[in-house]
């Protein structure tokens, strides 16, 4: 069986690099992902005010924070890490203007999701007005990553940060008439120093703050952090910024094609819908008052479109999205927790693993509007392997595991979603079209890819470059260090075994050097 789409229709995954969700900060995910109820806790109040393009007192939203990891630079054997930041402040030294980016903490995980976009709706967004530096306080981290050879899981609870302060006098953040974006991009490799390959020593969290620590931990540098602006682009796909992904709310309001959101931070998200957005287990005239999940984008005017809207069921089923770490094909699967909402999820459950039953699963890949001509990889109950990325989607809450680990699911679905590997590329040949093509994406293995420490045998991964892949690249030269953004399937037959024939459709490469 090939892979089937879910109820037939496309779904948008990521465009960006990375997986950007929007957080309720007033007004959310993750990174990335769904994100947790604990994330969504109260971050603000304000609504999208569609057609009013500038930034400006009435329409706060069209000031966007982006907080992710910086693609430039990975460390791939980090599966899971979550910030817990208290306070985002942007400063003009000269007239101490600010604007206070998060009203209450948020808790962000970095790897899956890369990501978060947080629409800012504060009174403190001042037109005209440029800012020199950025404080960022955390009161709290948690890491887990793999081992290598042994594929062994660390899981610890890290931190809290000393006070980040991100100096931006040659490059102030200056806010003018347009909608704009603001980038908050954290260097993962200067945040947390892993233990050497084979060592089962813990890890370190760099710029410690003073406290009792671990045998053998040492304090680090700064971790580095940067903060870049660009514009809202035009459009309703946005590759580079303005997606919308995972934003969960209650319906309160539907007037016309127009769906008001409130998170549980008592947020408000006016969403503009046509025919092309696919509503899932809903209808636009039955979803007042549910719960659901809208993944959009935000437009060039600040409004936003949603092009899913899908009904949740928060109170008596559990949604998960993370890793593969093992799996007996058709009975059960382990993951590694990357973010989730529901009944029996929380920010405590990020980087542990959790078991799925299989029994009643169905499976569909997240295909969004990626160009999948040409594939014929599987994805099925027999097709799905250890370094995957996935969401388990269960109608019941998540259960007390018998076998020990974090939790236990019940999936109607396992939905393969978007991830990011890295590498050398090899082999570039050209397609028919501009910007399309395939190469082979040389991994690492110096023990840094989970997916090659999970897959023995497996030593590069085949990428189809294709139309809808982003940016548009002609070539890429042998050698060249690349990352890409898409889905990853197994390409040949290895029912319970290890795949060693992946292959990837990339939403997205970025090029390293």
């Amino acid at each position: 069986m090939l892979f089937k789409l879910k109820r037939n229709t496309y779904r948008r995954a990521v465009c960006a690099f990375g997986l950007p969700l929007i957080l309720a900060v007033i007004v959310m995910t993750g990174c990335g992902g769904k994100s947790s109820n604990a994330a969504l806790a109260g971050l603000g109040s304000g609504g999208v005010k569609a057609g009013s393009a500038a930034i400006s007192l009435d329409n706060p939203e069209s000031l966007q924070l982006r907080i992710g990891d910086d693609p430039s630079t990975p460390d791939d054997r980090i599966v899971a890490l979550r910030l817990d930041i208290t306070a985002l402040r942007a400063w003009n030294s000269s007239t101490s203007d600010s604007i206070d980016f998060l009203v209450d903490p948020v808790s962000v995980e970095l790897v899956h999701s890369s990501t978060i976009t947080v629409p800012i709706a504060q009174t403190g967004a001042n037109p005209s007005t440029s800012y020199d530096r950025v404080d960022i306080s955390c009161s709290g981290a948690g890491l887990t990553y793999m081992d290598y050879p042994s594929g062994m899981l660390y899981n610890q609870e890290l931190g809290p940060l000393s006070p980040i302060t991100v100096d931006l006098t040659n490059s102030p953040l200056t806010l003018g008439t347009d909608p704009l974006i603001v980038d908050v991009n954290v260097n993962l490799p200067t945040l947390v120093i892993l233990p050497p390959v084979g060592s089962a020593r813990q890890p370190v969290l760099r710029g410690l703050a003073p406290r009792p620590m671990a045998s053998g931990a040492t304090t680090g540098s700064s971790p580095g952090v940067t903060v870049t602006q660009s514009s809202i682009q035009t459009g309703q796909q946005q590759p580079e910024n303005g997606q919308v992904q995972y934003l969960y709310g209650t319906v309160t309001k539907t007037v016309g094609n127009t769906l008001t959101v409130k998170s549980s931070s008592n947020s408000t998200f006016k969403f503009q819908t046509d025919g092309n957005t696919n509503f899932e287990d809903v209808t636009l005239g039955t979803v007042l008052n549910g719960t659901v999940e809208v993944n959009g984008s935000t437009q060039a005017d600040g409004s936003l479109y949603a092009d899913e809207v899908e009904l949740v069921d928060v109170l008596n089923g559990v949604e998960l999205l993370g890793m593969v770490t093992s799996v007996a094909p058709d009975m059960e699967l382990s993951l590694v927790v990357q973010d989730g909402i529901g009944s029996g999820m929380s920010s405590t459950l990020v980087g542990k693993s959790v078991n799925s039953q299989l029994d009643e699963a169905s499976y569909s890949v997240s295909t969004g509007d990626n160009d999948m001509t040409g594939v014929t990889a599987l994805f099925d109950g027999e097709h799905i392997f250890p370094g995957q990325q996935v969401e388990v989607e269960a109608f019941t809450a998540m259960q007390t595991d018998p076998e020990g680990s974090a939790g236990l699911t019940v999936p109607f679905m396992v939905e393969l979603e978007q991830q990011t590997i890295s590498g050398t590329a090899l082999n570039y040949v050209a397609g028919g079209s501009a910007g399309t093509g395939t190469f082979d994406l040389i991994l690492p293995s110096n023990g840094s890819s989970p997916l090659v420490t999970m897959n023995p045998g497996l030593t590069s991964v085949h990428v189809y470059q294709q139309t809808t892949t982003f940016p548009v690249i002609s070539s890429i030269a042998n050698n060249r260090q690349v990352q890409v953004r898409g889905l990853l399937l197994c390409q040949n037959d290895n029912v319970g075994q290890p795949c060693t024939n992946f292959v990837m459709v990339a939403a997205r490469i970025t090029l390293n050097n």
